[in-house]
This record gives C-alpha cells, sequence and structure tokens, in this order.
C-alpha cells in the first residue's frame, strides 16, 4: 500500500504539532510549579520565623515558671523560720504573763501593770 505524500507530511505535522503542544504544556506546568515552590519556600521561612520566636517565648515563660518556684519554695522556707519564731516568742509571751499573772496575784496589780509597762518600755529601745 502506498500512502500518499500529502499523508505523511500531515502525520509528520500533526505529531509535530502534539509534541509542540506537550512541550508548551510542560513549559506552563513548569512556570506554574516554580511560582508555587517559590510561594512554599516562603511559608516555609514564615513558620520557621514564628516557630524560633514560638521557642523564644516559651524558654522565657520556662525560665519565669522556675524562678517562681524557686522563689515560692524560699518564701516557703522563710514562712517556716517566721512560723518557728513566732511560736518562741509567744511561748516567752505567755511565760512572761504567766509571771506578770503571778506577781498581781501575789501583790497588787498596780505593781503588775507597772511591770508590765517596764518591760514594753525596755523593749522598744
Amino acid at each position: 500500500m502506498i500512502i500518499p505524500e500529502e499523508w505523511k507530511i500531515g502525520a509528520v505535522a500533526s505529531v509535530a504539532a502534539i509534541i509542540f503542544g506537550v512541550i508548551g504544556w510542560l513549559m506552563i506546568a513548569r512556570a506554574n510549579l516554580k511560582a508555587e515552590l517559590a510561594q512554599t519556600r516562603a511559608d516555609v521561612a514564615l513558620c520557621r520565623s514564628a516557630n524560633d520566636e514560638w521557642a523564644k517565648k516559651t524558654d522565657a515563660a520556662n525560665a519565669a515558671i522556675k524562678k517562681m518556684q524557686a522563689d515560692a519554695e524560699a518564701r516557703a522556707g522563710q514562712a517556716v523560720k517566721f512560723q518557728e519564731k513566732a511560736e518562741r516568742n509567744a511561748e516567752k509571751h505567755v511565760a512572761e504573763a504567766r509571771a506578770i499573772t503571778g506577781k498581781a496575784l501575789e501583790g497588787d496589780a498596780c505593781a503588775a501593770a507597772k511591770a508590765l509597762m517596764a518591760d514594753y518600755l525596755r523593749r522598744r529601745k
């Protein structure tokens, strides 16, 4: 079978048109993908920056929490010391009050009041 020359030229032209069409489509797709890749890189850079900022803020918050915990522990220790001191002072004052009460029972109430005032004035100095 003999294929006419016009058909051969038409077939070659059709194949060439298909190849050029595919090449054109690939070039357009490549340009679109390049644009999407550039946008994705920008998004990744933005996410990394936000992540770094978040990490800094988280580290600062954790450091502040640790400091507050250390301060709370120090205050708790001071509170125990102050409570012990207050208990000792209370015991001392109770003993002094008993002594003054004993003086009042033994003698007159004026002597007890004078002793109490003298003790108060002695402590203020």
